[in-house]
């Protein structure tokens, strides 16, 4: 025999079964819900990490709620699975993670300073055989401090100041249109070395 429960309620049901000779058992059914928790509950992360915690129990759908600027792009993923990127330096901050049946869990999580999380997206740049080079944009996140930017070939690609974005992070424009000299064409590509160091510290990303 199965039973479902049909709503939720903190009063008792009674159940009693009869059997073919007339003889009975009467038990006591209370619908109730699997209780909402998350692991891990305390996260700690420098800037431009993307984090997750599990979410077991309660009623899906579940949905997220942040109240911070700290974490950016906050959304359940796989149906159980919170999933958030650091983006601003805090502590203390929360994420409320809501289950159909208005159950909550908190995460506490913390975003930390640093050049840990300084990282260059795309992290890899291929020019194509060109006569003329093209202007490249990429986004550099996790920085503390303004930043510096360096090539290995400005004649090929020239860095433009840094532009810090509302988000904390920094769209870097290297100016290209500068002819590759002879030597370098007929090569499938051209590599050079970037390296961005924050002024707030000595370490550099390359």
């Amino acid at each position: 025999m199965t039973i479902t429960g049909v709503q939720i309620s903190t009063t008792a049901a009674t159940i009693t079964i009869r059997d073919a000779a007339g003889a009975t058992l009467t038990t006591s059914v209370t619908v109730g819900t699997v209780p909402l928790t998350m692991n891990p509950i305390e996260l700690k992360a420098p800037i431009g990490v993307i984090f997750r915690s599990v979410i077991t129990g309660g009623t899906p759908p579940y949905h997220a709620v942040i109240l911070d600027n700290c974490a950016t792009n906050v959304h359940i993923v796989q149906g159980n699975i919170l999933e958030a990127t650091t983006a601003l330096p805090c502590s203390g901050a929360v994420i409320t993670v809501v289950d159909a049946n208005n159950q909550t869990v908190v995460v506490d999580f913390t975003v930390t300073e640093g050049t840990v999380g300084l990282q260059l997206a795309p992290s890899a740049l291929t020019i194509p055989e060109s006569p003329n080079t093209p202007d490249l944009s990429l986004l550099g996140y996790g920085a503390n401090g303004p930043l510096q930017v360096f090539t290995t070939n400005t004649g090929v690609l020239a860095p433009q100041t840094p532009i810090k974005n509302a988000d904390g992070t920094y769209t870097i424009v290297l100016t290209g249109d500068n002819p590759l000299t002879m030597s370098r064409l007929g090569l499938p590509s051209l590599s050079l070395s970037l390296c961005l160091i924050p002024q707030a510290a000595r370490e550099q990303v390359c």
